[in-house]
């Protein structure tokens, strides 16, 4: 799945323009596996433009720098705390080790920052594009610790990195129960960062948050039942 990221970045780059996008003004974002899969893309692109010829390089010509920013939400980045999460919650360790073909650790975000790190130091940090990291502080499914260390880890190599903490959200709050009872904080967030990281800041409009399409869809004692039976 990291290599079918990592050709859908190599498509839009490449297929952007006919659709009204700009190949020069591109943000990733990524909720849950999708940060986790677009941090390992963006990893993989790094080792490989650091290490030409790798076992590990990609086969798309797409550079990081063409990317202008990173916006992982709610992402499980060290998958080897994850695995004894996961275990803890019904989901064996074994089957978890299986699915990433016992290699846990080289599908790992954290720990591909950690090789990285050792391997070219700090002059690995320049060729990050600006990270946000979003995570939710009540997020069971994916706790936020992990978001933290990630973190610390993007910043420990050099890359510019910053972290927005939503008090109280669980894993699916950015996705679902907020933006259903019109708290489109995640919305904003990103769109903002959009308009920072590209020439957004004269082009783009702020956020209208007014609209009809921003409001609470559904009645206001859906939302806490909707996060009680939610299984995340």
């Amino acid at each position: 799945m990291i290599s079918d990221v990592d050709l859908a970045i190599q498509w839009v780059m490449a297929n952007c323009g006919d659709y009204g996008g700009d190949p020069n003004e591109v943000v990733l974002v990524g909720q849950s596996a999708g940060a986790h899969l677009g941090a390992c893309a963006l990893l993989r692109k790094i080792n490989s433009e650091l290490r030409e010829n790798s076992s590990k390089s990609t086969n798309t010509s797409w550079k990081c720098h063409d990317i202008k920013g990173f916006v992982p939400v709610s992402g499980p980045y060290n998958l080897v705390a994850m695995q004894d999460h996961f275990h803890r919650r019904g989901l064996d360790r074994n089957i978890v080790s299986a699915i990433f073909s016992n290699r846990i650790e080289d599908y790992s975000p954290t720990h591909m920052l950690h090789e990285l790190q050792k391997t070219f130091g700090r002059n690995a940090g320049k060729l990050f594009p600006p990270i946000c990291v979003i995570h939710g502080d009540a997020d069971k499914s994916v706790p936020h610790e992990g978001a933290i260390e990630f973190v610390s880890c993007l910043t420990d190599i050099g890359a510019d990195t910053t972290m927005k903490l939503y008090k109280g959200w669980s894993h699916t709050d950015p996705i679902l129960e907020a933006p259903m009872d019109g708290d489109q904080r995640l919305h904003i967030d990103i769109y903002n960062l959009v308009k920072l990281w590209t020439s957004g800041e004269t082009t783009m409009p702020d956020f209208y948050s007014e609209s009809v399409y921003c409001q609470r869809i559904c009645p206001a004692f859906l939302i806490p039942l909707g996060r009680y039976c939610n299984p995340f």
